[in-house]
């Protein structure tokens, strides 16, 4: 027995320690990916998930990186923080992983940061957009833009095309919804009646939908993931809401079609602007091959991450030094990925404007005002 408790107490002094750096396993380079395989955001989860894969497959039938090939190791997060400090224990302390890739949830993104910054584990998001996520850590980037963009963007679309117009938020009481609704807030200069938030998860959204209503707002701002998105539109339609309905890159999802029906019809999205190339359109047309479907919201910026990985390990020659990878993709200027061109700033973001989207006859289609 004393044997058996001496083993458990260098292996917990072990996995409380901070992560050595320590080589690649020989021709192997290992990536984890913690994402939302399932749960709320899983569209956005499955999206990475595959998008990762197929970078994974080609960049190994095409010889490796530097002759080794990558090798992704996943977790499924379930876009909650606590889980995913689970995942990134098991990766970063237990398999010896020291590259993860994929997050999308900002809550998750924000409670994995302290942990890379301490153990030097370079952390890499396809999805988060919470604007504290610039701040997080050196260690930290992210490929899809932040909501201090998005939120400026969208305030500044509605004082444009709907002057002297009264805007409602309801929002997901989450780390992104709420970052999404202060980006828009801080940059809106127009009249915001009334802000209702609900919890991750939720599926009713009467009551904050009445709330609303008696705020008699020209625009309701849905600050949510798209499967929340839909079922909004949905209870307003059958509560006879009448209002013109906004929101963030959440609204650009299939889901939301699902759930709403002919109620989705008007509403007005964005997406982060990518331009037309032939990388995008090669990345377009080979997600379609393999997976017999169009990239899900995501995927694209989930792509370039290995793309980007590819070009830091080159320089470093190795994927030994996370220094040198986080130096390296500080280093890189204009990628041309499949979500446009790439350059980190000294945070780690990317910069990107946006597009607008609409819903027509139950498809999306580009948004033209007037």
């Amino acid at each position: 027995m004393k044997k058996i408790a001496l083993v458990l107490i260098i292996l917990a002094f072990f996995l409380a320690g901070c992560v050595q750096e320590q080589p690649q396993e020989q021709g192997v380079i290992k990536i984890g990916v913690i994402a939302p395989l399932t749960g709320p955001a899983a569209e956005y989860g499955v999206a990475t998930q595959k998008a990762l894969l197929l970078a994974e497959k080609q960049v190994n039938d095409a010889g490796g990186i530097n002759g080794k090939r990558i090798e992704l190791f996943f977790e499924d997060d379930e876009c909650e923080p606590a889980k995913a400090i689970t995942a990134f224990n098991k990766l970063a302390k237990v398999d010896g992983i020291r590259i993860i890739a994929g997050t999308v949830c900002s809550s998750v993104t924000l409670a994995l940061a302290p942990l890379a910054e301490e153990n030097s584990v370079l952390l890499i998001s396809s999805g988060s957009s919470n604007p504290r996520i610039s701040c997080a850590g050196d260690y930290i980037f992210r490929t899809w833009p932040s909501d201090a963009l998005q939120g400026k963007f969208l305030a500044q679309f509605v004082e444009e095309n709907f002057q002297g117009k009264s805007v409602a938020i309801i929002y997901m009481n989450n780390d992104y919804g709420a970052g999404l609704k202060g980006a828009f807030e801080e940059n809106f200069s127009g009249k915001i009646v009334s802000a209702e938030s609900f919890e991750q998860g939720a599926t009713d959204f009467r009551a904050q939908l009445a709330k609303t209503a008696e705020a008699k707002p020209d625009i309701i701002f849905l600050a949510s993931y798209a499967k929340e998105i839909g079922r909004i539109l949905k209870q307003s339609e059958e509560l006879g809401i009448n209002a013109q309905f906004i929101g963030g890159e959440g609204t650009k999802d299939q889901s939301v079609l699902d759930a709403a029906g002919n109620a989705a019809e008007g509403i007005i999205g964005t997406i982060p602007h990518a331009e037309n190339s032939a990388a995008r359109e090669k990345f377009i047309s080979d997600f379609n091959k393999e997976y017999g479907t169009e990239p899900g919201i995501t995927a694209d910026a989930a792509y370039d991450i290995i793309g980007l990985l590819k070009v830091a390990i080159g320089k470093c020659g190795s994927a030994d030094s996370t220094e040198c990878l986080k130096n390296a993709l500080y280093a890189i200027k204009n990628y041309d990925g499949a979500s446009g061109k790439i350059s980190f700033d000294g945070k780690g973001d990317v910069q990107k404007t946006y597009d607008l989207i609409t819903v027509k006859q139950g498809q999306f289609v580009p948004y033209e005002s007037g």
